[in-house]
């Protein structure tokens, strides 16, 4: 059995300093490196930020050594904005959820091209997608 060891931890000062949670499988890029889409929650009780309580950054793995960060996301990829993952609008016109302003990634579908799509979770009671367009360098 292989000995367990951190792989990504949050960034002091950074969107992510909170600390990460695990997103869906890496996918692979054009240039042979991984896409990689992870979480961030600022925990219970939630306190108010520009990103709301869960979001979602990235970062490319090297594709000889996945265990390595290649580079990260300095501000987060996709945060809560929609009424359905805010739980905005008013009671009743169907934007009801369980927990306000979370978003956080399930699923990764490569699409081709460097091209993805991410499946999330949404206020605790929706699900939805992005396509997100990787420029590789």
């Amino acid at each position: 059995m292989g000995k367990a060891q951190i792989f990504m931890a949050g960034r002091e000062g950074c969107w992510d300093s909170v600390g990460v949670a695990a997103g869906p499988q890496p996918e692979k890029l054009s240039s042979g490196d991984y896409f990689y889409v992870y979480n961030i929650d600022t925990g219970f009780p939630y306190h108010p930020n520009r990103l709301g309580r869960c979001a979602i950054g990235w970062a490319v793995l090297d594709k000889d050594d996945p265990s390595k960060i290649i580079s990260r996301s300095t501000d987060a990829l996709l945060i809560a904005s929609a009424k359905w993952e805010t739980c905005g609008g008013e009671k009743g016109k169907g934007y009801t959820c369980q927990e306000p302003e979370v978003l956080f990634s399930t699923g990764l579908k490569a699409l081709g091209n460097d091209e993805f799509l991410i499946v999330m979770g949404a206020a605790d009671t929706d699900v939805g997608v992005s396509r997100v367009k990787v420029t590789v360098r």
